[in-house]
C-alpha cells in the first residue's frame, strides 16, 4: 500500500519529511492528467502550510517535451540524471504502447529497487506493462485502449475503475481519474480531512472512490464501445 502514515492523521507534522513525486513525461503526454497529478500535490502543501510534497519533472532524454495539446515544457531532469525520489508517475498517451526509453526504464527499476512506488496515468500503464513491472499486479487506464491492453497482456488484471492502488503500484484512467487517485493517495499519507480540502479547493468535491460507478462514465462503468448499446443502456 502507500501508506506510510495514518489514515487518521488530520494534519501533517510539521518535522516530517517531503514526499518526493517525480513525473516523467513522453512526447504527447495529456495534459489533464499531468495537471492533475501535480496540482493536487500543490494544494496540499497551501492547505497544510507546509510542505508535504515535493516534485520534479523528468524527460526520457534532455531537452522539451510537447504535451498533446501543444503546450511545451521543460523537464528539470532526464532520466540519465534523475534524483533519487518517493514516488515516480508515468504520463504518455495513447501511443505509450509503443514507447521505447531504456535509460527511462532502467531509472525507474533503480528507484524501485530503492524502494519508490511506480504509478501511470492515462495510458501509460502500457509502458510499465510492458516491462514486466505490472506482473502480479491490478491496473486500469483509460478505456479507448482496455481493448488493446486486454489482448497485449491477457494476464494482468485490468480493473474498470477510476483508479487502482495495488501495493506499489499507482495507476490511473486518466482525465480527472488521475485527480481521483492523488486525493485518495492524500488521504493515506497525511488523512482524509485534507484530502477533502484539498478536493474542495479544486471544486472537486465529495471525494470519489476509485469504483464510485455513479459517477463514472457508462464506457469505462460497462466495458461497452458500441454507441447503440451506450444509448440503450443511458436511458434504462
Amino acid at each position: 500500500m502507500l501508506a506510510n502514515r495514518k489514515r487518521d492523521r488530520a494534519q501533517p507534522e510539521a518535522g516530517e519529511t517531503p514526499l518526493t513525486f517525480a513525473v516523467l513525461v513522453f512526447p504527447g503526454f495529456p495534459m489533464m492528467a499531468f495537471s492533475s497529478v501535480i496540482e493536487p500535490l500543490r494544494g496540499a502543501n497551501i492547505l497544510a502550510k507546509r510542505d508535504c510534497y515535493r516534485w520534479v519533472i523528468v524527460g526520457a532524454d534532455q531537452g522539451t517535451v510537447e504535451a498533446s495539446n501543444g503546450v511545451v515544457i521543460q523537464p528539470g531532469f532526464s532520466a540519465a540524471n534523475a534524483p533519487k525520489v518517493d514516488r515516480i508517475v508515468v504520463c504518455s498517451g495513447g501511443d505509450a504502447d509503443h514507447v521505447v526509453a531504456d535509460e527511462a526504464m532502467s531509472w525507474i527499476r533503480k528507484s524501485l529497487r530503492g524502494g519508490a512506488h511506480i504509478g501511470a496515468v492515462a495510458d501509460a500503464a502500457f509502458f510499465l506493462a510492458r516491462a514486466g513491472l505490472l506482473d502480479g499486479h491490478a491496473c486500469t487506464l483509460h478505456w479507448t485502449s482496455r481493448a488493446a491492453f486486454t489482448e497485449a497482456f491477457p494476464d494482468i488484471e485490468l480493473r474498470r475503475d477510476l483508479f487502482v492502488i495495488d501495493r506499489k503500484r499507482f495507476t490511473s484512467a486518466g482525465g480527472v481519474g488521475s485527480l481521483d487517485m492523488m486525493l485518495e493517495i492524500i488521504t493515506r499519507d497525511y488523512g482524509a480531512e485534507l484530502a477533502a480540502g484539498v478536493a474542495e479547493w479544486f471544486v472537486h468535491s465529495p471525494l470519489r472512490s476509485s469504483v464510485d460507478r455513479k459517477l463514472m462514465p457508462l464506457r469505462l462503468r460497462t466495458g461497452v464501445q458500441n454507441e447503440l448499446v451506450l444509448s440503450a443502456i443511458a436511458i434504462m
